[in-house]
Formats: structure tokens, sequence, C-alpha cells
């Protein structure tokens, strides 16, 4: 609909003749801007979630299967938690806006 007003206004104001090729005619404007913003997601500014306190009674009882399985899994929870903290330092040194 902006566009339809835009194009009725450029009319009103044009040559009395629309035929006559020598009449001056106004020049359309068009202006064109472009904003661009380095924003981070909220997650990045979130702290990362504290793992929970054994009991002291506990016992853990493996075999070095277990075992191994069980450092991968942390190796992949720390790798995942480097992450997260990578990408919010990079956010801060490209100076994006900060929720």
């Amino acid at each position: 609909m902006a566009a339809s007003t835009v194009m009725l206004s450029a009319c009103e104001t044009g040559p009395a003749n629309p035929l006559d090729l020598t009449a001056a005619r106004p020049d359309p404007v068009i202006e064109t801007r472009m904003v661009t913003r380095t924003v981070c997601p909220d997650e990045l500014n979130t702290a990362p979630a504290a793992l929970p306190e054994p009991p002291a009674d506990a016992e853990v009882i493996w075999n070095e299967p277990a075992k191994a399985w069980f450092d991968q899994l942390v190796d992949a929870a720390q790798a995942a938690i480097d992450q997260v903290l990578g990408a919010r330092e990079v956010c801060r040194e490209q100076g994006a806006l900060q929720p």
C-alpha cells in the first residue's frame, strides 16, 4: 500500500502533459541504508549449570570399559563448556551487543 501512495504522489507532481517527453520530470529518490549489528544469543551470557555433588556415602564400582566410557563422557561435556565459553569471549572481543 505504501508503494502505491508514493507512486501516486510522484504522478501528481509530474508534467501536465505526460506525453511531452521534453518537460521537466521529478527525479526519483531511492535511499538505502544498511546497518550491521553483531548480536550474541542470550544463552552465551548464562552461567553453565553446576554439577551436583555426589553423596558422601556413594560408591561407584566399575570395570575398565566403563571407566573409559565415563572419561569420554566427561571430555565431551568439558568440550561443550569450552565451546560456549570460547564463543562468549569472541562475542566480547568483536564488541557484540549484550542483551
